[in-house]
């Protein structure tokens, strides 16, 4: 009777110590990446519409509108963006991982309390043109772009940074030009969803 407990205790103590000394292998890998990451100051960046959410039914919303009321419009309804699976899961790897991730969003910088609250463990940038994506996007040094517009890819790819194509939904009503592969840009799988 002794001799099966000192057995069974034996190999209780055997599994858990495996376990405990696979977790420190993976704490341990984990916090070289992260700190590597961190002493280099490595960040990513994202667009927003169409990349890291679904913004359809704001633009919906929007759509009769004109010029500040129209942004105004799309901003303040940030509750109505869905989160794309596939980029969101990415975003929170990369922050894990310890990335700076940046957010670039195409609008006017126009009633934005309510997306700046929703995503406030990023920088966000609301730029209104070309220009000042490449000036974000090159000032900053990405390691990697995540993009949905054609302007992304381009912009990325000017400043030495690597784009990576995440797809549109087939609902979108992004108004900015997007055609998948065009630029030779990898592509995520199923990121339209």
């Amino acid at each position: 009777m002794i001799k099966k407990i000192k057995e069974s205790t034996k190999l209780w103590l055997l599994k858990w110590y495996k376990r405990f000394k696979t977790f420190v292998y993976l704490f341990s890998t984990w916090a070289v990446i992260y700190s590597t990451v961190n002493v280099l100051e490595l960040s990513i960046g994202f667009e927003y519409d169409d990349v890291l959410a679904y913004t359809s039914q704001a633009y919906l919303k929007a759509k009769n509108l004109k010029n500040d009321e129209f942004y105004k419009e799309i901003n303040e309804n940030s509750h109505l963006d869905r989160i794309k699976i596939i980029p969101f899961i990415i975003y929170k790897t990369a922050k894990l991982f310890g990335f700076s991730t940046d957010i670039i969003i195409d609008r006017k910088n126009i009633s934005t309390k309510k997306i700046l609250s929703k995503w406030k463990d990023s920088k966000i940038y609301f730029v209104s043109d070309s220009n000042e994506k490449y000036e974000i996007i090159n000032n900053k040094k990405y390691l990697i772009f995540f993009a949905n517009s054609d302007d992304g890819i381009i912009q990325a790819k000017k400043a030495n940074v690597y784009p990576i194509r995440i797809k549109r939904n087939q609902k979108s009503l992004n108004p900015l030009p997007y055609n998948p592969g065009k630029f030779g840009e990898k592509q995520i799988p199923l990121s339209q969803f």
